[in-house]
This record gives structure tokens, C-alpha cells and sequence, in this order.
């Protein structure tokens, strides 16, 4: 017997099933033998009273198992999504209802219009104008990576009282969270699917770009082409209309140029 199970991380998951238990995907086997999910009544889902067990027909792991399981996945799955968790601490999220009932978001793009005059005479009409609509299609893809849980190995946990093995659901999860930051960063993994296109920020038509005036691990580099690179990156976000905040994102190899003294002339370390 062979449990076939994958990682998810537990916000994306909670996202993904929003409107239906979360708890329905992890069936545990009670204290009594029998098989369970717990159910929320209503109210905070902080409050354990707020929340009620319900007999199923099947379950392969018992609630605590399915407890060390989801610790190890979130703590792996969570270590560097930084591109991830600045969107959602921005507020650049929309929640779906039920995403993993549909593969496809459609949604309409509005295009400029209209334009304002400036004259004396009030009564005097503008130039009739009208918004643009244009139907646009966001593939609604699930990210995971399947690991299994051989049964023997399982029950030999259980009777030596050792915890259960969670080896290969925190190397799953990690591989999660480096697809969903290569899908956020990666110069070549856009996703097409339904008529729509997910795009990285490399990929993403729309992009503003600026060139290095060298790279910035080379030896010749100096804090001031440093900044003056920096400064490029945001003019070219003003000048397209955007003005704020940024967030300055850099490969390993930048992270230590950044890290150095931007200005060697006075007593102290400006960094």
C-alpha cells in the first residue's frame, strides 16, 4: 500500500479551496479508530471551539501526523518566497472564490479615454468618448510536487513512537516555492494556457528596461555607477508614469556589492 500525497502550501491551499474545507483533503484516523475531517462552524477560525470532527468514509494518517506534515511543508515552502510574500504584504492578491474549480480567470482591461478641456463657455461640448474593453484570460495553474508515504515505513514509526518522517514533504514544498519564485523571476517559464499567458517579471511585455552600465559583480564596479544604475531604473518608472515605491530585487552574486561602502571619501561607512 502506497500513500500518494503532494505539497501544497498552506495560504495557497487555504486560496485555492476558499468556500469548502480545507480540512475535507486531510482525513485523519480519531483516536477511536475511525476516520475523520474536521469541519469550521462558523465564527473565528482562530478558536478551536469553533470547529467540529465529522465521520468520512477513509483516512490514512492520524491528526497528528497530518499536523507534523503541514508544519514541515510551510516552515520549507516559506524560506525564500520573498518575491511571493512582498505581493501579498502589498495587497496584491485577489482571492478567487473557488480556485480550484476553474483554470481560467477572465476579467476585461479598460483602455484610456476622454480628454478635458479648458474655455469660458461652459456649454461647449468635449470631443465624445467612449472606454474600450478588452476580454483578457489569466490561466489558473496549481503548483505542487507529488511525494509519497509508503505504509510500511509508517506503521514502523508508529510502533517505535517515533515521529513521522517528513523528509520528503519539506523537499517537496522547497521545490514548490523555487517554481512559484521562477514563475515570479524566471527570463523563460511564462505559463499559456485558455487563450492567457502568466508572465514573469522578465517576461511581462510591458516592462520598462534599463541597461547595467556594467555588471554589477565586476571588479571595475563602483558605487557610484552602482547608484547611477539605480537611479536610471527609477526614472524609467517615472517617466512611464509610475512613481512608487519600488522594490529592488538582485541575484546572490549583486548581494555582496550591495553590502559595500557607496562612499569611500568621508570617515564613515555610508552602505
Amino acid at each position: 500500500m502506497t500513500i500518494q500525497t503532494g505539497a501544497i502550501l498552506q495560504d495557497v491551499r487555504q486560496s485555492a479551496f476558499a468556500g469548502k474545507s480545507v480540512n475535507s483533503m486531510r482525513p485523519y484516523i480519531g483516536k477511536d479508530g475511525k476516520p475523520y475531517i474536521t469541519v469550521h462552524t462558523g465564527g473565528d477560525r482562530n478558536d478551536p471551539k469553533n470547529y467540529t470532527k465529522q465521520l468520512v468514509a477513509n483516512a490514512a494518517l492520524r491528526y497528528d501526523e497530518w499536523r507534523r506534515l503541514d508544519d514541515a511543508v510551510v516552515i520549507a515552502g516559506k524560506q525564500r518566497l520573498i518575491g511571493f510574500e512582498d505581493l501579498k504584504r502589498n495587497g496584491l492578491v485577489y482571492t478567487m472564490n473557488n480556485a480550484m474549480a476553474s483554470t481560467v480567470l477572465t476579467y476585461e482591461r479598460l483602455s484610456e479615454a476622454m480628454e478635458a478641456e479648458v474655455n469660458i463657455n461652459p456649454t461647449r461640448r468635449t470631443a465624445g468618448d467612449a472606454v474600450d474593453f478588452e476580454t483578457v484570460h489569466l490561466p489558473i495553474p496549481v503548483v505542487h510536487s507529488d511525494f509519497t508515504l509508503n505504509d510500511r515505513l509508517l506503521q514502523e514509526s508508529r510502533n517505535r513512537g517515533d515521529g513521522l518522517d517528513t523528509l520528503n514533504a519539506a523537499a517537496a514544498a522547497r521545490r514548490v516555492s523555487e517554481k512559484l519564485e521562477d514563475m515570479l523571476f524566471g527570463a523563460s517559464s511564462s505559463l499559456t494556457y485558455g487563450g492567457g499567458v502568466i508572465y514573469t517579471y522578465l517576461t511581462e511585455p510591458n516592462i520598462n528596461t534599463v541597461s547595467l552600465s556594467i555588471d554589477w559583480d565586476n571588479s571595475s564596479m563602483t558605487s557610484a555607477l552602482l547608484i547611477a544604475d539605480v537611479m536610471a531604473m527609477i526614472q524609467a518608472s517615472i517617466n512611464d508614469l509610475h512613481y512608487g515605491p519600488w522594490m529592488l530585487y538582485v541575484p546572490t552574486a549583486y548581494q555582496m556589492v550591495l553590502a559595500e561602502d557607496y562612499s569611500v571619501s568621508g570617515a564613515s561607512s555610508q552602505t
